[in-house]
């Protein structure tokens, strides 16, 4: 590892290239990346289950469902 970090010190017109090539492949993979500002989230339905046991629908629409709404 050294001596890589002391090869580009005594080259630094090779450390600049490298530099500029890293740039340039970023550069052109930026369009490829994918990503949203504001991505579309659709919240179409909501289910909610709540078990009464032994009451009928009228009862549970009316002292559950209303409240929930």
């Amino acid at each position: 590892m050294r001596s890589i970090v002391s090869w580009f010190i005594d080259n630094p017109v090779a450390a600049k290239l490298a530099m500029f090539f890293i740039l340039i492949a970023g550069l052109m993979t930026f369009p490829l990346l994918d990503k949203e500002f504001f991505p579309q989230i659709k919240i179409d339905l909501i289910k909610i289950t709540v078990p009464y046991p032994g009451a009928g629908p009228e009862e549970v629409e009316k002292q559950i469902c209303a409240r929930i709404e």
